[in-house]
């Protein structure tokens, strides 16, 4: 078993206003992909479920796809849809 690392998760806009605040902390596995957080992070966060299929992930400031591996050491955020003008 890998060891446990706790990710910080920097959520923006409905994320944010559903969890009620702007980071939030995530136990994963070392060496998980984003699908793996996403997962944990809807256990975590039964609210968001809806919202994560549709959002998007950077890792690290660039946008990533579901099979990337984190490390617990780098900033990760969840990227909902927005709409505005």
């Amino acid at each position: 078993m890998n060891e446990l690392v706790t990710v910080d998760v920097l959520l923006f806009a409905q994320a944010a206003e559903l969890v009620g605040a702007s980071t939030t902390q995530v136990r994963v596995e070392s060496g998980s992909t984003v699908g793996q957080l996403q997962t944990r992070l809807g256990d975590q966060h039964p609210e968001l479920q809806q919202l994560l299929a549709l959002s998007r992930w950077a890792v690290e400031h660039s946008f990533v796809d579901m099979h990337t591996e984190i490390s617990g050491n780098e900033p990760v955020a969840m990227i909902p849809p927005v709409s505005g003008g």
